[in-house]
């Protein structure tokens, strides 16, 4: 077993935890003195910013000394541990402090390095954009990102829909109307931010097909990407897809998902259009610059039944990393960010789902530039199961 020394100081209640890094060289970098190394860190580290919405991160090794090394820390929303292999780490589950993290030895007298430390607030964003289209009795759901949980939602006109919010899902569902009406939603955090307005519109007409839709909405890419890809839904199929800026981006679909090849700075939108003619009225937009993050894969599909790791590597913006998943998809996945080259984003099933489910997952810079990549875990039918066998303690189902 591990002996982990870990501390936890003013935790808030958060929906995700998450850590970006800011180093400042020189510090902490001592010679060995007598028969002990002198108790330092291998990446000298100065200061850090702890961002609240992510997973754990390594930040460096503790040197010299005498093990077993532990670390406490006075900055609010902060855990921090070091492992039996003398890996530091970090994450925040709260923000709003600045203090120190001070990492320790066994010797006698006892040595010590310090850090200075500060946690803060990733921007709350919801999956909806800022407007959602509904016929009478159609229900959408979308997701809530950053801020500090728990989230409220505010609905202005409950004549025209209901909203209701469950960890880091909302759900608005349009009312039985005979004539369009609309409302405006509000998703608020416990600090009172939020994200902005969302209005919801219900038309009373008769819809021949569901709305037709693509994910993402906005791809951001810079040429280390050649190609990225979008996913539509609804409508009729099939589907016709065409770049407003071939020069920047084209696109070609097969089936329902879109391969958009980029090829110079610049932007263009991606007009999609059903075998009935309907178009998605915001059409997906590609933004192709300099200084943007980059992830490959994109996107990543695995079995439910899978117990192996998926590794996506980073590129672009400016290190140090961290990756966020809402607090509903870290029932199961787990993210951990390397902060050392090669860059890596490392992603563990925690337990199987009762249905399909992509879990997009946000990875920030430093400079709170962000990348969007997506993992989606199949649901697997066993023979004298039932198909919803989130539950299943079976082999590879829950995390050991």
């Amino acid at each position: 077993m591990k002996n982990i020394f870990k501390t936890s100081v003013a935790i808030s209640a958060v929906s995700l935890a998450a850590l970006l890094l800011m180093s400042c060289g020189g510090a902490n970098n001592g010679d060995p003195v007598g028969p002990i190394a002198k108790l330092r860190l291998k990446a000298p580290i100065g200061s850090l910013i702890a961002y609240a919405g992510g997973g754990w991160s390594d930040l460096t090794e503790v040197r010299g000394g005498t093990m077993p090394y532990g670390v406490f820390n006075n900055v609010q929303g902060l855990e921090t541990y070091v492992d039996d292999d003398g890996v530091l780490m970090f994450r925040a589950r709260g923000a709003g402090g600045d203090g120190e993290i001070t990492v320790y030895d066994s010797s006698l007298p006892v040595q010590q390095v310090v850090i200075k430390g500060a946690t803060k607030v990733i921007p709350m964003t919801c999956s909806s954009g800022v407007t959602i289209s509904l016929v009478p009795n159609e229900s959408r759901k979308f997701t809530i990102m950053g801020g500090i949980a728990p989230y409220t939602i505010n609905n202005a006109n409950a004549g025209a829909v209901t909203a209701s919010i469950s960890g880091s899902t909302a759900t608005v569902t349009a009312k039985d109307l005979t004539a369009t009406a609309t409302s405006i939603v509000t998703v608020l955090d416990a600090t009172g931010a939020s994200c902005p307005a969302i209005t919801v519109t219900v038309t009373a007409s008769v819809q021949t097909s569901p709305p037709l839709t693509v994910d993402p909405t906005e791809i951001t890419s810079s040429l280390r990407t050649t190609s990225r890809t979008m996913i539509v839904s609804g409508g009729t199929p099939p589907y016709t897809v065409v770049s407003t800026n071939q020069d920047v981006a084209t696109a070609s679909i097969a089936g329902s998902t879109i391969t958009v090849n980029l090829h110079a700075i610049g932007s263009a939108n991606i007009i999609v259009t059903d075998s009935k003619g309907q178009t998605i009225k915001s059409a997906p937009k590609v933004t192709v610059n300099t200084d943007v993050i980059d992830v490959e894969p994109d996107s990543y599909e695995i079995n439910e039944d899978s117990t192996s790791s998926i590794k996506y590597l980073i590129t672009g913006g400016k290190p140090n990393y961290t990756a966020m998943i809402s607090l509903d998809d870290q029932e199961y996945i787990e993210v951990h960010t390397t902060n050392a080259a090669p860059y890596t984003l490392t992603v563990t099933k925690r337990r199987c789902v009762p249905e399909n489910r992509t879990i997009p997952i946000d990875i920030y810079d430093v400079n709170l530039l962000k990348q969007t990549v997506r993992l989606t875990i199949k649901n697997t039918i066993r023979p004298g199961q039932p198909t919803n066998d989130a539950d299943d303690t079976g082999k590879n189902c829950r995390t050991p």
